[in-house]
């Protein structure tokens, strides 16, 4: 009897069906697919020479001490993306490190489209003491007779010009390409700077919240800074 209980136990237990074996993937539920949960990695910053070229080629004596310096420049964007690059609209007074570049509230921003193909936008921040230009990786721009103001009392032999490199420049807290009615990227090519806001070539100026009387305040996210020295023939 004991063996027949056996026999019918052994039986059973080999009828029972046997569960495939299981890699550690297998059972559990699909992954989810990637996702890009942040923004393309910013592109690697800007070496390398930005002003690869700079020459005085006029002074004009405005109401002293009041001068206007024109200056020929070429602006390389050495980034592989865009950035805005910075130069003075005023330079500092003798023996300062102001006017600079952003460290006032912008009441205009002048916008001329100095050259339709290739497309060239350069603008002029009011009371934010700076010109500037957005360019495509790898652009070069020659601009010819960049007026810079100048309130020195006597003109030196030469003075510092930094172009700025900023990955964002922030008008109101917001992008300063909204500034723009269309998108002021900008690529190579050799450009005349413009004579004043009648020149043909501008654009409609910006003004903060449409109102002339307001200021906006700037912030300039400055990636580097390039200086050259540039001598003044007078």
């Amino acid at each position: 009897m004991r063996t027949l209980v056996c026999c019918l136990f052994l039986m059973l237990s080999c009828s029972r069906p046997v569960e495939p074996s299981r890699t550690p993937s297998e059972g559990l539920p699909p992954a989810a697919p990637a996702t890009a949960d942040a923004a393309a990695p910013p592109s690697a910053p800007a070496t390398g020479p930005v002003i690869e070229r700079a020459v005085h080629v006029q002074e004009w004596l405005g109401k002293p001490p009041l001068a206007i310096q024109y200056v020929d420049v070429t602006l390389h964007n050495p980034a592989d993306g865009p950035r805005w690059i910075l130069l003075p609209e005023t330079f500092p007074y003798a023996g300062d490190t102001k006017p600079a570049p952003g460290d006032g509230p912008l009441a205009e921003l002048q916008i001329f489209e100095v050259s339709k193909s290739p497309r060239v936008i350069l603008a002029k921040a009011v009371g934010s003491h700076f010109w500037t230009v957005r360019m495509a990786a790898g652009a070069r721009i020659d601009i010819s007779r960049l007026p810079i103001d100048s309130w020195w009392e006597k003109t030196p032999s030469e003075v510092e010009l930094a172009a700025i490199v900023a990955t964002e420049v922030l008008v109101d807290g917001k992008p300063l390409s909204a500034c723009y009615e269309a998108d002021p990227l900008s690529v190579s090519a050799r450009v005349a700077a413009p004579k004043d806001a009648g020149d043909p070539r501008a654009l409609k100026s910006w003004h903060p919240a449409g109102d002339r009387a307001r200021s906006a305040p700037v912030v300039v996210r400055e990636e580097r800074r390039h200086t050259v020295r540039l001598v003044l023939d007078k």
